[in-house]
């Protein structure tokens, strides 16, 4: 679900994966 190809969610939230 998580989109890994933008670097922008990638970069900007890397704990906002981990939270979800």
């Amino acid at each position: 679900m998580a989109p890994q190809h933008l670097p922008s969610t990638r970069m900007a939230s890397p704990g906002m994966l981990l939270g979800l």
